[in-house]
């Protein structure tokens, strides 16, 4: 080989390298961190920003703040996948998309997708939004002070296939 030669195949590699990004979650539906879904029957979407294989998947989480999962998840194109669910008025929600062990969420490439927390809370079945008293009851909080408390404290189980 001469110089030149070695020079392409290090410029190729590279390329190749900086292509191999691992997929991320580049939008889920309800948004991540929404306050106000609405609760009932409703479809919950996650959008990747790269081709990903459909041959498995890792929605990871568990206990009351989990969101029911009904029938199978289905991917709806390359990058998206949706799972039916029958979210409670007045209910936190959280999961994850992948988990340190469970990474079944994977590009066509085969690279596992960056783990992403997804929390959102619906309303009361009339819309209303509530807050919640503090401790003390000197002072009022909002729903996501009280969601990312209780996230920073909440066990972690797995459903994945």
């Amino acid at each position: 080989m001469n110089r030149r030669t070695i020079i392409a195949l290090v410029v190729v590699h590279f390329s190749a390298l900086a292509i191999a990004a691992p997929p991320k979650v580049v939008k889920t539906m309800p948004e991540n961190g929404d306050m106000n879904v609405k609760p009932g029957p409703t479809k919950i979407r996650i959008l990747f920003d790269q081709d990903m294989s459909s041959g498995g998947f890792s929605i990871c989480g568990g206990g009351e703040h989990f969101p029911e999962i009904i029938g199978e998840p289905q991917w709806t194109g390359k990058r998206s996948i949706v799972f039916a669910s029958n979210l409670k008025p007045n209910h936190e929600y959280t999961f994850s998309v992948n988990a340190a062990s469970f990474k079944n969420f994977k590009s066509v490439r085969g690279e596992a997708a960056e783990i992403y927390v997804v929390r959102f809370m619906t309303t009361f079945e009339n819309g209303y939004v509530v807050h919640f008293a503090a401790k003390d009851d000197s002072e009022l909080t909002t729903r996501k002070e009280l969601l990312d408390a209780f996230n920073a404290q909440c066990p972690k189980s797995v459903r994945t296939f």
